[in-house]
């Protein structure tokens, strides 16, 4: 269970890792809304809190292997947390909008975990180890990790980290990100994104990129079209069948002339100028690529090319419709920047043939924010957090996906369900397979907690913030529980408190404030389609696909219905909600 108002749970890092060193794999989690209370003398005859206003520096916490279901603050728990000051005094750090684990980025055998802070700009590299818990970002030591610095006023540097492996085969693995609107962050006209893998080190040397990206230790780098921004940057295996690690490029955001966010995503391949475009129609806020939704699946036909799949969550305000995921089987045949995939959802005869799609249960429930693969076994996570006003998240044999266009509730026992009775968590906002730390097939997934109601005008937290760790070959398969039979644990959580409550004074447990949504991709956004570059040196790859070159289960289906040990418990002595209107001062 998570502590209220900090969001746990709100990014996992996929994969294996162990970052404590300990020959077991950790999970890495974050809470990007962590907050303290600070003075700031700037309010102090503006607020009702004289001055007192919360400073959200975020968290990133890493749960080590063993560790008991509890609630926090735990002492087995380490955490870092973010800087208490920034460049700019009226933007605070907000880390762990996304963490990952990189492997081993400095020769020690052990792996290492990066995280960013895009209102500073920054990336940090933090190395594992048992002083893992020494970790200061107020004063990061040498020995404990380095800086990747971009310009921090505007144009969300260090919103994305990836994992990316070993790009230049030197032996150290490297480390992936993003900016999302280079021009917009230096200044300067125009507006484009920027995709970027800065090479390991055993130096420990901070990297400085905000006057230029033309730095020895950027080893590739690739930019969206101008008029788009690039919200996620993630490595999806071999799709062409060269031999070669490929990447797909999103901008969620993205939209059309006629108000439509549909998103729009680039394929780049690693090992040559090739790729293409993957586009949506333009009569929905679709929003392709949202959240953490890109990952490769392995090759789930056997053809001999690698797939991938990308979500869309169907948007949250304007033009709402069903989310879902899409699986875009790879290519063999030379691509060009022109060359347009179409992703189309509701019309199945104008889908690409060699992408095959699954729908969510029910328009703006957030299904395909979140997605996860285990490539080894052909098996794909799907977050829908805003189903039931609860949160769900769904295990798809991808093998058993037809082609073509598919309702979720139409897969069978292709598909497993697995829900929680806590109100408003969000369940399924971030989803991760992680390797076997529970000694098998183990699924990690977050529910925040955060209340962003839009239509309601809410905003503020539940105290349903948690993190459920299962091995999903044991969970028993039941019928989705009726009102009667409710396969949950007992108890039942009580109705939320009064939206409308201010935040409590600086004694208080609470902590209001939150970085702004996560939802929402900074920058503007007009279309534009491809992905352009230019030329670096020698020692640097930048990808370019210029034109001409080559280059519920309707109720009726399958769930597991669980709850964290301990959860109901709590969450029966009633769901509270606060902060009806965020303040800014």
């Amino acid at each position: 269970m998570g502590e209220f108002s900090n969001g746990l749970g709100s990014s996992i890092a996929r994969g294996q890792c162990d970052v404590t060193g300990d020959g077991k794999p950790d999970l890495i989690t974050s809470s990007p809304m962590r907050s303290e209370w600070k003075f700031d003398p700037y309010y102090e005859d503006s607020t009702e809190t004289h001055g007192w206003v919360p400073n959200v520096t975020g968290q990133v916490q890493i749960i080590p292997n063993g560790t008991a279901g509890s609630a926090l603050p735990d002492t087995n728990i380490i955490t870092i947390l973010g800087p208490k000051e920034t460049e700019d005094p009226a933007a605070d750090a907000a880390v762990g909008l996304s963490v990952t684990c990189l492997g081993d980025v400095n020769g020690d055998k052990i792996a290492d975990i990066a995280f960013g802070s895009h209102t500073m700009g920054r990336v940090w590299v933090i190395y594992g180890g048992p002083e893992l818990a020494k970790t200061d970002l107020n004063a990061l030591d040498a020995s404990r990790g380095y800086v990747i610095q971009m310009p921090h006023e505007f144009g969300a540097a260090g919103y994305h980290v990836t994992s990316v492996g070993d790009v230049n085969k030197d032996g150290l693995n490297d480390v992936g990100f993003i900016v999302a609107n280079t021009p917009l962050s230096r200044g300067e006209r125009g507006t484009y994104g920027t995709a970027l893998i800065v090479a390991g080190q055993r130096e420990s040397k901070d990297v400085d990129l905000v006057a230029s990206y033309d730095d020895p230790r950027v080893i590739w780098s690739a930019r969206t079209p101008e008029g788009n921004t690039l919200s996620a940057f993630t490595p999806v295996g071999d799709v062409n069948a060269d031999g070669v690690q490929d990447y797909v490029l999103a901008d969620f955001n993205a939209y059309t002339a006629g108000g439509s966010v549909t998103g729009k995503a680039w394929v780049v391949y690693g090992g040559s100028a090739g790729g293409y475009t993957l586009a949506m129609p333009e009569n929905a806020s679709y929003r392709l690529g949202a959240g953490t939704s890109i990952v490769s699946v392995g090759d789930i036909d056997a053809d001999g090319v690698g797939d991938f799949a990308i979500g869309f969550d169907g948007g949250q305000i304007e033009g709402v419709t069903q989310g879902g995921v899409a699986i875009v089987h790879g290519v063999k045949e030379p691509m060009k920047a022109e060359q347009v995939r179409k992703i189309n959802p509701m019309d199945a005869a104008a889908n690409d043939p060699r992408i095959s799609i699954v729908k969510g249960a029910q328009a703006g429930t957030g299904f395909g924010w979140s997605v996860d693969a285990d490539p080894k076994r052909k098996t794909i996570a799907i977050g829908a957090w805003g189903e039931d006003a609860k949160g769900a998240v769904y295990v798809v044999d991808a093998t058993k996906i037809p082609a073509g266009v598919n309702d979720i509730s139409a897969l069978g026992d292709a598909v497993k369900r697995i829900a929680t009775e806590a109100e408003q968590a969000r369940f399924g906002r971030s989803v991760a397979f992680v390797g076997d730390y529970l000694g098998r097939h183990t699924l990690a997934i977050g529910a925040d907690g955060v209340i962003d109601d839009h239509a309601q005008d809410r905003e503020g937290y539940s105290h349903a913030a948690h993190l459920l760790v299962l091995d999903i070959d044991k969970e028993k398969v039941n019928p989705r529980a009726g009102a009667a039979d409710s396969a949950a644990p007992g108890g039942q959580p009580g109705k939320p408190g009064d939206a409308g409550q201010k935040p409590g004074h600086p004694g208080d447990a609470g902590k209001p404030g939150q970085p702004g949504n996560p939802d929402e991709n900074p920058g503007q956004k007009p279309g534009g389609s491809g992905v352009d570059g230019k030329g670096k040196s020698s020692s640097s790859q930048v990808k370019s696909l210029e034109k001409g070159r080559s280059g519920g289960l309707a109720r009726t289906g399958l769930e597991i219905s669980m709850l964290v040990a301990g959860l109901v418990g709590l969450l029966a002595l009633g769901v509270g909600l606060i902060a009806a209107n965020r303040k800014n001062g």
